[in-house]
């Protein structure tokens, strides 16, 4: 038990302690797993030995109002306005620019979004239900998909389930902005806009679309029949399936600096022009969401319970955004779209809403409250706020100022600590007991 409580207690110590990273995650798990271990042998202790320990509580119980008890209540109460003095500086959300709430944009209350992009110029483009443009995130130009009589093509096999309101019928899920024009993906094929609109079908050969990722003039989708480029604006297509194990399977696509990545339900792979083909990075399953961030590109997927970072050419398990959680008997991750802003990261689409984490991905904090049954898609960082699509309409986040705890704080915390210490080990010795023990 002795070995137990002291990894509690150092393990709790350490946590306060600005630890970030990988050593933190390990710190929560050694402090949790040690808490709960000891849990069932205190118990075990406290009731073997509760006829020795009764008689010292009822006089415990009697000597309340005594010097001794209140000099201890001093002491516990003394550390009070030096934390209360910067108390927000010991939670993660000053770390990743937390501490507000989520508000409805006004002019999209109720619609239905799973998409958010921001074009070059800084246009905002929401898609879900319709397409939603705006230069000022307050006055929006809403620009409906064309009616038309094609079939929807098959979704991307998926072994995850749907949270919050049901879709509408052929939803826009893949986005794209470039400088005069913006790509719309549906089950039913591509469409493409101006900021002006109106929308319309592009001859697309691939069927349904399901991930869209432009640079340039060239443009790139995942779709039924597998990846698809335009090396033109969109005027013509090539397919480029060559190296993937499942090319129908396509459901994902990102840009990484000038790298093309893709995923299937086998893994992601990597776009090598000189071959011609797609090369396998990783083999981790059913990745429906590849974020690119901060040069970096992520991972997540509904059948696991990974999120995954590849960064200088090597991938990464990181912390979830979010608790796995159980659906007709089988344990489910969320995946998530990564963005990140201010050196931040923040993942949407978890049922937690929105969580951040401010050392790499490492561990999350859900990022305030307010987005109600809406669950977010994407996320966009635009003029010091986070913008959210959800199931419920368009939300927005503004990113309060701060930071962590100063130096000069963490040092006037310890020699509070170390004052403490030499204080009770003084009181200790005016022990009347111990007193008359030295006399005789």
């Amino acid at each position: 038990m002795l070995v137990l409580y002291s990894a509690v207690f150092v393990s709790g110590v350490l946590l306060v302690l600005p630890v970030r990273g990988r050593p933190y995650a390990d710190l929560v798990d050694l402090h949790l797993l040690t808490s709960v271990w000891a849990l069932p042998l205190t118990t075990w202790h406290v009731w073997h030995y509760r006829a020795r320990a009764l008689p010292y509580v009822r006089r415990w119980a009697s000597r309340l109002a005594g010097r001794r008890f209140w000099t201890g209540v001093a002491l516990v109460a003394l550390p009070m306005p030096v934390l209360a003095a910067d108390a927000p500086a010991v939670s993660q959300l000053p770390a990743v620019l937390g501490g507000a709430s989520w508000t409805p944009v006004g002019a999209l209350r109720g619609a239905y979004l799973d998409a958010i992009a921001q074009a070059p110029d800084g246009t905002l483009v929401a898609a879900g239900d319709a397409l939603y443009l705006s230069r000022d995130g307050v006055v929006w130009l809403r620009v409906d998909l064309p009616v038309t009589s094609a079939a929807p093509a098959a979704a991307a096999p998926s072994g995850g389930h749907q949270h919050g309101p049901a879709a509408p019928p052929n939803p826009i899920t893949a986005l794209a902005a470039g400088q005069s024009r913006v790509f719309a993906g549906t089950a039913q094929g591509l469409f493409a806009s101006g900021f002006a609109g109106p929308l319309q079908q592009v001859a697309f050969p691939g069927g349904g679309v399901r991930g869209l990722a432009m640079a340039g003039d060239t443009l790139w989708a995942a779709s039924a029949a597998g990846p698809m480029v335009s090396r033109d604006g969109g005027r013509s297509w090539a397919a480029e399936t060559a190296g993937l194990s499942r090319p129908a399977d396509a459901a994902a696509i990102a840009y990484v600096g000038r790298d093309v990545f893709v995923s299937d339900t086998t893994g992601v792979f990597a776009w090598r022009p000189g071959a011609a083909a797609w090369e396998r990075t990783s083999s981790m399953p059913g990745v429906t969401r590849l974020s690119p961030a901060g040069g970096a590109l992520y991972a997540s997927s509904e059948t696991t319970t990974d999120l995954r970072v590849l960064a200088a050419g090597r991938w990464t398990d990181l912390g979830l955004p979010a608790p796995v959680h159980v659906h007709h008997g089988e344990v489910h991750g969320q995946a998530a779209t990564v963005l990140s802003a201010d050196g931040r990261l923040y993942a949407a689409g978890t049922p937690e809403g929105v969580s951040a984490s401010a050392d790499g991905g490492w561990t999350w904090t859900q990022l305030g409250g307010g987005l109600g049954d809406g669950v977010p898609g994407q996320a966009v960082a635009r003029q010091g706020s986070l913008w959210a699509a959800t199931s419920g309409g368009l939300y927005r986040f503004p990113l309060a100022p701060g930071g962590g705890a100063t130096a000069s704080w963490w040092a006037m915390v310890l020699a509070l600590a170390l004052g403490l210490g030499v204080v009770a080990a003084a009181v200790s010795g005016l022990d009347p007991r111990r007193r008359r023990g030295r006399e005789r």
